[in-house]
């Protein structure tokens, strides 16, 4: 079955979409494992290894509201480079966090 004009261009504008919100996803899980490691450093009797503090807050907030600006941009604006730019400095704030956590 052959798509038609109209249903390839309505399937090439919903990619970008996916990808963006794919990305905002993987950037949310980050900080789940970020979290979930560092309750396991505690749990194991190495709280001095844990990374989770008050001073922890100003960066999950920006990871995720860097990561759900960029989810949203992207997905309405693919062809702007703002929308992606956040969700880059989303996950690399969310991989910095889970590598911390599992690191020490």
């Amino acid at each position: 079955m052959a798509l038609t004009p109209t249903a390839r261009a309505a399937g090439t504008r919903r990619r970008p979409v996916v990808v963006a919100w794919a990305l905002w996803a993987l950037a949310m899980f980050g900080l789940a494992a970020f979290v979930w490691l560092d309750h396991l450093l505690r749990q194991a009797g190495r709280p001095d290894l844990a990374v989770l503090g008050l001073f922890a807050i100003p960066p999950t907030l920006a990871c995720v509201s860097a990561s759900t600006v960029g989810a949203v941009l992207a997905g309405r604006r693919p062809a702007h480079p703002v929308g992606w730019l956040l969700l880059a400095t989303g996950l690399s704030l969310s991989a910095g966090g889970a590598l911390a956590g599992y690191l020490p």
